[in-house]
């Protein structure tokens, strides 16, 4: 049977069947199938890149298939927008909650269909029924929560079970959920769990995305990986074992297959930084390390697993009020918290979004690349020499070779790839020590990547230190010398260069057997 020979179901609420996407020359899907019953929960599983938000896009209308076909509720559809899909009872909750914090719980689940009386020419807000209402479907969900309570008040699960109420309120038949338990405790997703479970016996169908081995294995009834924009493997919970389907995830492919051959494992005992029980509240519960000098050093984890606000707690930015833990650079007390203090002491940073975090769009190459150091560059009649500007921009351009039209092209205009290079530039520049980068080759090509691994590669030779945080699995196994897993904001795990790509997130998603090891 091929991959795309159609399957017939009455049980079906949801069948994707050979769905294809491509993005210009880049394929993103190809030949998918993924069928959702009535009354039953999937968990959609896959690395980053792997597909699915082109996949859950495409089924809540906000992206047009290239071909293929979608049936709900047995009819073949064609969704134009997301309003078409939500029409027809198809609700996406994304891994931010949605809620309106200074409306009530009940305004919150009927805000699409506020209760409104009406006399003659009046008209006002029915609070009465709003209550009603909203309690109706509270009780639905088997939760007890005051709808006349404000929801800013409530803690994080409960807000999650508020957008859920919302849903169902809209008639929600397939409910997609987008890692929802990625902030949340134990005791919390417990609690989510248990509304999930009520609406699986209501007949909804339930498509849930995470990387957490382990609740995936609790709560559905089938789980579903995709590799590379196709589906690699469909697993029964009770049937299976975590390493089934890590294996599906990552491919066949185990040690070192994507490494950088010829880097060379530094071998020093001359440490660079020392972190002492570093805690952000609430994402990270206290984890300690060391970094040597011209070591490249690993920090792993899964969304929600804390790697999100590690650089940012060394190199500031967060606020004071929430992290604690000491730091400790070249042996001497540094207190973290202001980023200017980081690169007066020689630490640079390179965030996750680098549009939005990294880059001034709308200026040049040159003023981009030099920012954080532009008082060096200042004449004696206080203005920046941009004859020297643009020499120490060229130097950078030729040495990475950035792409551009020189140092005076708008930055935006770059590639991401080359825009990524002008960040590493920049911190280059200022001989910066320690250089922070979260998710380094996030957004660029297959190209660009191997560019900015060969970068990072050849400055860790020259002496530069670096930390790559990161949730690309390959991308920590291809670059470092050593790799901290975090998970649940916990260091689990640590590994040296060689670890598969499987053992990481063995030790990452399926965060049980993880701390037990550890």
């Amino acid at each position: 049977m091929s991959m795309c020979e159609q399957r017939s179901t009455s049980r079906s609420l949801l069948e994707v069947k050979c769905i294809t996407k491509s993005f210009g020359p880049m394929r993103v899907l190809h030949n998918v199938d993924l069928h959702v019953d009535y009354g039953e929960i999937v968990a959609l599983l896959g690395l980053n890149g792997a597909g699915k938000s082109t996949l859950i896009k495409i089924i809540s209308g906000e992206y047009n298939k290239d071909s293929g076909t979608i049936r709900f509720d047995g009819i073949e559809r064609t969704f134009q927008s997301p309003r078409a899909a939500r029409q027809l009872g198809i609700r996406v909750l994304p891994q931010e909650i949605h809620v309106v914090p200074d409306l009530t719980v009940g305004e919150n689940i009927l805000l699409s269909d506020f209760p409104i009386r009406r006399v003659l020419l009046l008209s006002w807000a029915d609070r009465t029924a709003v209550e009603e209402r909203a309690r109706a479907i509270l009780c639905q969900l088997g939760v007890s929560i005051d709808p006349k309570r404000p929801v800013r008040t409530l803690p994080v699960a409960q807000q999650r079970i508020v957008e859920i109420a919302s849903a169902l309120a809209g008639e929600a038949r397939l409910l997609i959920l987008d890692e929802p338990t990625a902030t949340l405790t134990a005791q919390e997703t417990a609690a989510l769990f248990n509304v999930l479970r009520r609406l699986r016996t209501n007949g909804a169908g339930v498509i849930f995305i995470t990387h957490r081995l382990d609740e995936a294995f609790e709560i559905a009834d089938r789980i579903v990986v995709l590799r590379d924009g196709t589906v690699v493997g469909e697993f029964i919970p009770h049937r299976s074992s975590p390493s089934d389907v890590v294996r599906a995830m990552v491919g066949r492919t185990t040690e070192g297959e994507s490494q950088l051959t010829d880097h060379k494992v530094v071998e020093t005992d001359s440490i660079l930084l020392q972190v002492r029980e570093l805690r952000v509240e609430p994402e990270l519960r206290g984890i300690t390390f060391d970094v040597r000098r011209g070591e490249i050093l690993g920090i792993f984890g899964l969304l929600g697993s804390g790697v999100e606000v590690v650089g940012r707690a060394i190199f500031g930015g967060l606020p004071r009020s929430i992290v604690a833990g000491t730091i400790k650079l070249r042996g001497n007390a540094f207190a973290s918290g202001s980023p200017l203090r980081s690169v007066r002491s020689g630490i640079g940073f390179v965030p996750a979004d680098r549009r939005r975090d990294g880059l001034v769009l709308d200026l040049d190459v040159a003023a981009n690349m030099t920012l954080p150091i532009v008082d060096r560059f200042v004449s004696r009649v206080g203005m920046v020499d941009r004859r020297r500007e643009d020499s120490a921009t060229r130097r950078w351009l030729s040495r990475l070779q950035i792409r551009s039209q020189g140092p005076r092209q708008r930055v935006r205009w770059l590639s991401g790839g080359n825009q990524q290079k002008v960040l590493l530039a920049r911190w280059f520049e200022a001989q910066a020590e320690l250089l922070i980068l979260e998710e380094p080759t996030r957004g660029v090509d297959v190209r660009a990547r191997e560019e900015i691994h060969r970068i990072i590669t050849d400055m860790a030779q020259s002496g530069t230190t670096f930390i790559i945080i990161s949730t690309d699995v390959e991308e920590v196994t291809a670059l470092c010398d050593r790799v901290l897993v975090l998970a649940r904001g916990r260091h689990v795990a640590t590994f040296a260069r060689g670890v598969s790509s499987r053992e990481l997130m063995h030790a990452a998603a399926y965060t049980a057997e993880a701390s037990a090891g550890s």
